[in-house]
């Protein structure tokens, strides 16, 4: 009978020595969570650092375009003739737009 009684308070002593399994899967979810937060941390600040150095980049280029445009538009402005050629089609291509965008949304 001692043995018997024995066994079941070393069985019973084992299971306490273990955390129970709902906390190891909990733990082990935790430490899933906290890796993939790390990793997506990680992730987040090398796209950040990959956009602001494209932006760096692409910036003297933008800023060209837009002066070269700009410099159009007012010569264009300033000569009477495509000033009426650009308002006539320029009518025209928004008026196409605005039909095909209601066309769109009809269906």
């Amino acid at each position: 009978m001692m043995a018997v009684e024995a066994g079941m308070t070393a069985a019973a002593l084992q299971q306490l020595s273990y955390y129970p399994s709902s906390y190891s899967d909990g733990l082990q979810e935790l430490n899933w969570f906290s890796s993939a937060e790390h990793w997506a941390g990680g992730a987040a600040k090398t796209v950040e650092h990959d956009v602001v150095k494209a932006a760096d980049a692409a910036a003297p280029i933008l800023k060209m375009v837009g002066q070269e445009a700009w410099k159009g538009a007012t010569a264009c402005y300033a000569n009477a003739q495509c000033k009426a050629a650009v308002e006539k089609y320029g009518l025209k291509a928004v008026q196409a737009a605005m039909t095909k965008k209601v066309m769109i949304l009809m269906i």
